[in-house]
């Protein structure tokens, strides 16, 4: 019996045999596919078949004789396989439907507010234009490197329809948890109310908080490997805003807000400078000011997936 694996970040190792290690051993690196074969004369008499149980994607279907079982694209992981030998010709031992599912890593922007919630508003400046209009922005230079991206609104509008904030912010979540998004990154500006001399940037990441439960994300809000993926993306892309602005880096912390608490992925919300602060302002209301935060939130995303 051979096999082989398709590592993240590596690629499809070489086939190997009977016992030997498949896919990388200390590089903390996820197996996002295998294939298994017979060879020589058990080729002749039997079948092997195989499925796999992907992160995010449950039980897949049945592989056989050297098929590709997993996900491709994205950062889903294996978390565990079944194999069955069979004689020639017999039948599978479930439904082959989707043994391999080749996935482009989705990933979920959400320019803050819109519509009836205007965000922060200084000087006839509103919160919800300044994100979505960089958003937009960081959407185009993902999509010209290949990346699948989604926004949960294009226009100056409430994502859910009402003027409930709980309700509209639970929408926002419950969109990128239904298309199964990689990660989620929410786009806001920041305020200090008359508190002009507050400046800087800063990424938050989900922490739980007592009284705060979450609601439609029950499963996944403390699932280790998403908080801890949340903080590593909060920090490439912190990281890459202060190197392109030079604005004052307000680092990184958790918080419990309802679109990180609620969103089944890595998650982070970005506050990218204060309107409150007339000098903050007048860059972040330029075009070319807008360029470079779009550039550097597109680098920290990019930077996160290498």
């Amino acid at each position: 019996i051979t096999y082989r694996s398709d590592v993240y970040g590596v690629g499809w190792s070489g086939w190997t045999t009977n016992g030997s290690i498949s896919g990388t051993t200390g590089a903390g690196k996820k197996i996002k596919a295998i294939e298994i074969k017979l060879t020589g004369t058990f080729a002749d008499y039997y079948d092997v078949y195989y499925r796999v149980l992907a992160q995010n994607y449950g039980w897949l279907g049945w592989a056989k004789n050297g098929e590709p079982a997993g996900v491709e694209g994205n950062n889903s992981r294996l978390e565990a396989y079944e194999i069955r030998v069979v004689k020639k010709g017999e039948a599978a031992p479930g439904s082959t439907a989707n043994s391999y599912i080749e996935a482009k890593q989705l990933i979920y922007l959400d320019p803050g507010h819109g519509g009836w919630d205007s965000g922060a508003s200084f000087n006839g400046v509103y919160e919800k234009t300044l994100n979505l209009k960089v958003a937009n922005k960081v959407k185009a230079l993902l999509e010209a490197q290949g990346y699948n991206v989604a926004m949960t609104r294009t226009s100056d509008v409430s994502v859910s329809g009402t003027t409930n904030l709980s309700t509209e912010l639970l929408a926002r979540a419950a969109m990128a948890n239904a298309a199964q998004a990689d990660i989620f990154v929410s786009i806001h500006h920041n305020s200090a109310g008359y508190a002009s001399t507050v400046t800087g940037i800063e990424t938050i990441y989900y922490g739980y908080y007592a009284g705060y439960e979450p609601q439609i994300n029950q499963v996944m809000h403390l699932d280790p490997t998403r908080l801890a993926n949340s903080v590593t993306l909060a920090d490439e892309i912190q990281s890459s805003l202060i190197s392109a602005t030079g604005a004052k880096d307000r680092g990184i912390y958790d918080e419990t807000f309802a679109v990180l608490r609620e969103t089944a992925m890595p998650a982070v919300l970005l506050e990218l400078g204060f309107m409150s602060s007339s000098t903050e302002l007048a860059k972040l209301k330029t075009d070319s000011y807008q360029n470079i935060l779009a550039q550097a939130i597109a680098k920290g995303i990019i930077n996160y997936y290498q």
